[in-house]
Order: structure tokens, then sequence, then C-alpha cells
């Protein structure tokens, strides 16, 4: 999916895809059944088929861009987020606001989004309450002192891709903006909203920034082109030490998890 967002970007769709399957903090969690890495994978989608946007104006798509965002939505409830691209996209083609395809896409996400949650409607006080706990219990906070946007810069992204990775990815989410092309625009948006959203809660878990990892992966690829003949190196100085801790990551998933081995270390030499 990543590869796929990234040749509708124009950029180097096997270089992004690589950079993806290398994300330290995607190889550490996708193993774990949670809502997260799915989410994500939904969050890269939505964005693809708002990308496609820049090139067809065909309702079908922009009703194709809903379904998907309805289902990011449904799976974790900051996927919505990814919404933003679909106007970005839209009005920067300089197509009208008043527009039956942004109703069409906004029908569909709606409709997915109630059909796939329907507690949301037939419960909607418990809904409602459940997610004001939910909010009370993110924006407090308990677990990090300094800011959650430097927070995820500084541990979720340099995780993610290293140093290089995150000096790349930050020269080519300036490049998406300054070259203002839709598509690009649109997954700017989404990346740097997102970003704005999870950096506001002091809860800073690292799994609240996998959805940006691929859009990051998308960025890099787009700087490493700037690169020129230099881009090869500029790509493996972030698949390089990606690789390697992904293989560290993988290689501890092997062994017997070490609370296991202090149980039973403990019910063998402690009376």
């Amino acid at each position: 999916a990543t590869g796929l967002l990234a040749r509708r970007l124009g950029a180097g769709a096997l270089t992004a895809a690589g950079l993806m399957a290398v994300c330290v903090i995607h190889v550490r969690q996708s193993p774990v059944a949670g809502a997260d890495v799915p989410m994500a994978l939904l969050f890269v989608l939505a964005l693809w088929a708002a990308a496609r946007l820049e090139s067809t104006d065909d309702v079908r798509h922009y009703l194709l861009a809903g379904v998907l965002i309805g289902l990011a939505a449904a799976l974790k409830y900051q996927g919505a987020l990814v919404a933003v691209a679909v106007p970005v996209v839209h009005l920067t083609c300089r197509r009208s606001l008043v527009d039956v395809r942004l109703a069409t896409a906004a029908a569909g996400a709606t409709a997915v989004f109630l059909l796939t949650t329907p507690g949301v409607l037939l419960d909607s006080a418990t809904f409602t309450s459940g997610f004001a706990e939910l909010w009370q219990h993110v924006s407090p906070g308990t677990v990090a002192a300094t800011p959650g946007w430097w927070r995820h810069l500084s541990l979720s992204l340099w995780t993610a891709y290293g140093p290089a990775g995150l000096a790349l990815c930050l020269a080519g989410l300036a490049l998406a903006v300054q070259r203002r092309r839709p598509g690009e625009l649109g997954v700017a948006a989404a990346f740097l909203l997102y970003f704005v959203v999870i950096g506001s809660a002091k809860l800073t878990y690292v799994r609240y920034a996998l959805p940006l990892t691929p859009l990051a992966a998308v960025f890099i690829t787009i700087a490493c082109r700037r690169c020129g003949r230099w881009a090869p190196l500029a790509a493996l100085a972030v698949l390089v030490p990606s690789l390697y801790g992904s293989t560290r990551i993988a290689d501890l998933r092997w062994r017997p998890d070490t609370r296991v081995q202090a149980a039973g270390w403990m019910a063998t030499h402690v009376p």
C-alpha cells in the first residue's frame, strides 16, 4: 500500500515499500493483536484513494475514498483524520467547495463508519460518555513529561527510520508543501494534522505514530529523488540501520519473553 501511494505521487514505489518493510516500530507492532496496524493500513489506502482524485474527477473515486476513510475511523477513531486529504486535493485541483462529489465522499465515510460501528447509533448515550472518558484519559495523561510533538519526533519517527530517515522525511515533507501538487499536498495535510493531534495528547505511546511511518517513507523517497546521483546512498543510509533494528526486534521475538524466563527462574530458585 505504501508503494502504491508513492507510485501515485510519482515517487519510487519500491524504495518506499522497502522502507516500510524494515520500519522498526511496525516490525515491533505488527504481530500484536491490536487495532493500530490495520488502521494504519486503511489510513494509507484512504490517502492513495484521495491522491487519485488529482487525476480523476469521477464521483466513484470520491466514494471509494469515503468508504476507506469510514473503515479507518471505525477501526480507531483517529483514523478519521485522514479525511482532510480529500478536500485538500479537491480544492487544490481548483474544484468547487460546493460539490456533490465532496458530499458523496462525506456520505460514504459516514455510512460505512455507522454500519461498522453501529453502537454509535444503537447506544448513543454509552458511546458519548465512553468517548468523553477516552478523551479525558488521553488529554491529561501521565506518561510523558516532554511535549508529545517532540516525543514523537525524537522517539517514534527517530526509532522508525533513524536520524537520516527523520531528516529526509522532514525534507520531503517540505518539498511536498513547496511544490503544491494536489496529491502530495493531501498526504502532507494528513501527516501534519495527525501529527498535531497525537502530539497534543500527553499519552505518547509509540504505536500512536504508526500511521505516520508509511507517509514518512513516501516523503523520504521524495527527498531521495532530489539527491540526484546520491539518491541510492541516501536511501541506503535509511534502509541499513532500519534493517538492523528490525532484525534485532525479530530476533528477540524468537526467544522466550524475558518475563517468562524470570518466572521460570523464580519457580526454580525462590522457595
